[in-house]
């Protein structure tokens, strides 16, 4: 899965052929010209011998590529390292890229687990939030435009990309963050929106704010997303 890391030939092997069309798209437009100035485009000069080869084997020469938006969805997760991954678009160096890891990693290239949330967003790394240290509940509709993640701990993070709120990138948490604070029953929910120059306005009515369109309420210990009329 493509999110905000260099694609390997080796991956296209173990693929299917719909992501392979978005991968080969996601090469081209943001890859290949730094590879072919160096000399080495598609994989074929690396410090690996072995990679090279991969590239002769698995290189989806006879795929079309396909725009990933129209392919990949727009979260990720990896239940066993504990890692939470979210991409509101693939256009540009202006993309919105989200992560956490919420477990310790071991062996080689291993990592600690994070207590925020990584967010680069407008050519811009910026730490934002806080993440609990075990993942109680995960949630996500089937292309990924809504979302939300739930800590033993009780924070709670909700992710939008549907852009109901009137901005195509906002996140919700119960947890200490920076942004925009409203009181929705007894949880305090925090907003941030990365991609807006102005922010939109939230009102609250009862136990759900509402941004837009978008309506957020605290249910069973999870951010709920609901976008008004549907």
């Amino acid at each position: 899965m493509v999110y905000c890391a260099v694609t390997e030939s080796a991956l296209s092997g173990a693929v299917s052929e719909k992501d392979k069309a978005a991968m080969r798209w996601y090469y081209e437009k943001f890859l290949l010209q730094a590879d072919t100035e160096r000399g080495g485009p598609y994989d074929t000069v690396t410090r690996y011998p072995h990679i090279a080869a991969c590239a002769f084997v698995n290189w989806p020469v006879d795929v079309a590529p396909r725009p990933a938006d129209q392919v990949l969805p727009h979260c990720s997760s990896d239940s066993d390292c504990g890692f939470y991954v979210w991409r509101n678009r693939w256009q540009d160096a202006d993309d919105t890229v989200i992560s956490v890891l919420s477990s310790r990693t071991r062996g080689y290239m291993g990592a600690k687990s994070e207590s925020y949330f990584s967010v680069q967003t407008g050519g811009e790394r910026i730490r934002w939030g806080t993440a609990g240290a075990q993942v109680k509940q995960w949630q996500h509709s089937p292309r990924g435009e809504t979302s939300s993640l739930a800590f033993s701990d009780g924070t709670c993070l909700a992710v939008d990309f549907t852009g109901a709120s009137g901005t195509n990138t906002m996140l919700v948490t119960t947890g200490k963050a920076d942004g925009q604070k409203v009181k929705v029953g007894n949880k305090t929910l925090t907003f941030y929106f990365p991609t807006a120059e102005k922010p939109p306005k939230i009102t609250v009515s009862r136990d759900t704010a509402s941004v837009g369109k978008q309506k957020i309420s605290v249910e069973d210990g999870s951010l709920v997303l609901r976008v008004k009329g549907k």
